[in-house]
């Protein structure tokens, strides 16, 4: 079934949209602002709010714009606070509750959020904008709405250009063009979209709750099946070992000494280079398309890594132990090693992968610097429980179909996921345009 058009439609005159209803109005931001002072402002410049100008549990908050790249204001953190001393001689840049706050730099600048009320007095940060809309004329919700459409449909990105930092400027905002409905139609628009975007908004909520239980049962089956194996009724023992705790009686306890060597060839230049990826292994580096070290000639003291060796990322305490699918070379800062004897890879792939083990590896890199790699050594004096070669290959099969199926819906769900934002997208966008209509 079509939705509803407006009955009369006349050229917008505007490069984004080709029609406007009858009776609706384009007005630019300049005529939007209310006539009181600083209706308009950004946050104070450089030197006028800096770090030595925070205290703790200050008189007045700083809003930045951090609390509205989601287009919702989201108080996630503590604000920044400065004393009302200070606020006085910056006070242009004061926001209220009901001010739209924009932010005006960074990869979410043109986002906009509504000021709720706060405890405090506030005031803009220099990354942020402030606009104080006149409400006789301008219904605040449906100005937000047209502000979240503008940033959704490009139209706030064409007003930066060539720029590694993206910033707004008020005097590029001045005339950017809303699409403005008689009043009574602007609130009946907000409180339309507001009970739609809801609706999906929960659903998009229940979704992201099923993925945060399908990756903690992800994480527990690797966690309970690396450690104890898949018959639940095995007599168990302590294994000494304090990162896994009990194991079956059948196990053996090795150090990574007996079950690794670490290997350093080079010379091969002629090789495919590789990257190492947390979510894909090693693998060609063409495929994760990074050019960072193609500038590098030195390819001679690349290190050679074989299918079923094992790279130690520069992110190893993040779970960065990472499996060889593709022969080639990689950087000497890399660590690369394999098995003394065999033993199952795909095994030693999800264990590596575990909880158990990712906290482990936090543990013994306390006070290393964020960034540092855990050495080779680190993993010979390491203490693995081992089952039997036969349990290792049924244990890999088992979690590799298990975790496939995990992995599989949840890819489902956040295809729904996209889906329903790409909705809310374009709701927003082509009620607050005139595509559709919505009746006072």
């Amino acid at each position: 079934m079509s939705l509803a058009k407006y009955d009369k439609y006349n050229p917008s005159g505007l490069d984004y949209i080709e029609n406007n209803p009858a009776d609706w109005d384009v007005k630019r931001l300049k005529d939007l602002k209310s006539a009181t002072y600083s209706s308009f402002v950004d946050g104070p410049f450089g030197s006028n709010l800096k770090t030595e100008h925070f205290v703790d549990n200050g008189e007045i908050y700083v809003i930045d714009s951090g609390f509205i790249t989601s287009g919702l204001f989201y108080i996630h953190r503590d604000f920044k606070t400065i004393t009302n001393a200070h606020f006085q001689t910056i006070k242009r840049s004061e926001c209220k509750e009901g001010d739209l706050i924009i932010a005006k730099i960074g990869a979410n600048f043109g986002m906009s959020a509504i000021l709720p009320k706060l405890d405090k007095k506030s005031l803009v940060s220099g990354n942020t904008l402030k606009l104080t809309i006149n409400k006789k004329l301008f219904f605040l919700k449906f100005i937000h709405y047209y502000f979240l459409s503008l940033k959704q449909n490009g139209q706030i990105d064409l007003l930066v250009k060539g720029s590694a930092q993206p910033a707004l400027s008020m005097s590029t905002m001045f005339d950017l063009p809303f699409q403005i409905p008689p009043l009574f139609i602007q609130s009946a628009i907000a409180t339309y979209l507001d009970s739609k975007i809801s609706a999906i908004d929960r659903k998009v909520s229940l979704l992201e709750q099923k993925i945060t239980h399908y990756q903690q049962l992800r994480k527990s089956l690797h966690n309970e099946t690396v450690c104890r194996g898949l018959d639940k009724n095995v007599k168990l023992k302590d294994s000494g070992i304090d990162w896994i705790g009990r194991i079956p009686e059948h196990w053996v306890v090795k150090r990574g000494k007996d079950l690794f060597k670490e290997i350093s060839k080079k010379g091969y230049s002629n090789e495919p280079l590789l990257a190492a990826s947390q979510k894909m292994g090693v693998v060609l580096k063409t495929m994760l398309e990074q050019r960072s070290m193609e500038a590098q000639k030195d390819f001679e003291n690349f290190k050679l890594v074989q299918v079923g060796d094992f790279v130690i990322s520069l992110r190893s305490f993040e779970g960065g132990i990472e499996t060889a699918y593709y022969k080639g070379i990689i950087s000497p800062v890399y660590s690369v090693f394999s098995f003394l004897k065999k033993m199952d890879i795909d095994y030693f792939k999800h264990l590596f992968k575990s909880g158990f083990f990712i906290l482990y590896l936090q543990s013994i890199i306390t006070g290393i610097r964020d960034g540092q790699s855990i050495k080779f050594v680190e993993i010979q004096n390491t203490f693995f429980a081992i089952p039997p070669i036969e349990e290792q290959t049924a244990i890999a099969n088992y979690l590799d179909e298990k975790t496939q199926k995990i992995d599989s819906i949840v890819s489902h769900i956040k295809a729904q996921i996209g889906t329903l934002k790409e909705l809310r997208k374009t709701l927003i966008n082509d009620v607050v345009t005139g595509k559709i209509k919505v009746s006072g």
